[in-house]
């Protein structure tokens, strides 16, 4: 019964887990685009005759 209690809060641990590292992953993904989107904005308004 003990073991089958910590297994129990294993997996708990493991599925907090995967959630966790998933958020993350996601906001790793969407960070670096919103940088560079911000850097091509900028770099637009920088050199607006470069674009043509």
């Amino acid at each position: 019964m003990h073991i089958l209690h910590k297994l129990v809060i294993l997996q708990a641990c493991v599925l907090l887990l995967i959630h966790f590292t998933h958020e993350v992953s996601v906001e790793i993904n969407v960070i670096p685009k919103e940088i560079v989107r911000r850097i091509f904005q900028s770099s637009e308004n920088l050199n607006p005759h470069s674009i043509n």
